[in-house]
């Protein structure tokens, strides 16, 4: 239990100190609600998610789910490798969940971005600096910028 809570507090991270950081993170969170708004406004959805969810729950708790807790739990079941690929590979099936909205090719580009690429990177800041909050920024940039531009891609190539 301590190691997924030592996981989940921010921490001074080289010149960010904590206020730095709740600062970004408040950033963010005002960032992604502006982009879901305006998305809203010219399609009326939401990625496909409730929108109190899309707009702030998202990246703060599978964070929290998925770098603090499984994270924090398998590091103290194995190495911090073998906790990284555990706790990607469980996050890549999470996305499972959105299978409701999502063709299956979109679906498997999610699994494998989030197994792969994302879950190990988020996975990897949490290890290095004993904190879930820079996975956390990034987890708002790539909601915002990276899910629409990989979509979109995507479509291309998929027609």
């Amino acid at each position: 239990m301590k190691k997924i809570l030592e996981l989940i507090v921010f921490r001074p991270i080289g010149k960010f100190s904590v206020i730095h950081q709740v600062v970004l993170v408040t950033l963010a969170t005002l960032g992604s609600i502006g982009y879901y708004y305006w998305q809203w406004k010219q399609t009326g959805t939401f990625d496909g998610h409730p929108p109190s969810v899309s707009i702030l729950f998202v990246p703060i708790y599978e964070e929290i789910l998925f770098r603090g807790i499984i994270l924090g739990g398998l590091l103290t079941l194995f190495r911090p490798r073998w906790a990284l690929v555990w706790s990607s590979f469980f996050f890549g099936i999470w996305h499972l969940k959105n299978f409701p909205w999502l063709s299956s090719s979109e679906m498997m580009h999610q699994i494998l971005y989030a197994s792969f690429i994302f879950g190990p990177l988020t996975a990897w800041l949490a290890i290095k600096y004993k904190t879930i909050w820079p996975g956390g920024l990034l987890h708002f940039v790539n909601n915002i910028i990276l899910v629409p531009l990989s979509a979109y891609f995507l479509s291309l190539l998929v027609k």
